[in-house]
């Protein structure tokens, strides 16, 4: 049995989800933990899939699905280049034994955006979420910095919060179908 990387769900709290490994792409149910808020994709097996290359494209998801080694400094950081929503990109850094990046500086996060840059716009999400606009990363530590526009957070709603290639913060609707690369650490 081969574990197995989710590449899509159809919606959120579905378990229709498609699924790939090296050479295949198929789809197959999701299997949900009973203890977590959110769905969290476990691995599982599929035993005899379609053909496909197992590249998103193939999912009508558009990239690879396989999550890279981004070396910045010392630091390596696991860099998915494929659109997921939050709580997918959640999991899928759960599925590796990480999370979604947590940035200690604006300067870990100014060299973050310079390996990513790729001269064109992206979005990439990171480890912070709030409720009632406090804002706190995964591993629940408040930020030593705020990286919004003008250095102060948004107004209602705040949710989850995406880094762009201009190395600003911006909020997103992460409980919906907003969607964005990944990076995890």
């Amino acid at each position: 049995m081969e574990a197995m990387l989710p590449i899509s769900c159809s919606a959120r709290g579905s378990s229709s989800c498609r699924w790939m490994r090296t050479s295949e792409v198929c789809a197959m149910p999701a299997t949900r933990s009973a203890t977590a808020a959110s769905l969290v994709l476990t691995a599982c097996a599929c035993p005899s899939c379609g053909s496909g290359d197992g590249a998103m494209e193939d999912a009508d998801a558009g990239g690879d699905a396989a999550c890279a080694p981004l070396v910045v400094g010392a630091e390596v950081y696991r860099f998915c280049d494929a659109l997921y929503t939050w709580d997918d990109a959640r999991a899928l850094c759960q599925q590796q034994g990480l999370d979604l990046v947590v940035l200690e500086s604006e300067q870990e996060q100014s060299a973050v955006v310079a390996a990513i840059a790729r001269g064109e716009p992206f979005e990439v999400w990171i480890g912070l979420t709030a409720e009632d606009c406090d804002w706190r990363w995964v591993d629940g530590s408040a930020p030593s910095f705020l990286g919004f526009e003008g250095g102060v957070g948004p107004s209602p709603p705040c949710e989850c919060v995406v880094l762009t290639e201009r190395d600003r913060w911006e909020p997103r609707a992460c409980r919906l179908a907003d969607e964005a690369l990944v990076l995890c650490e």
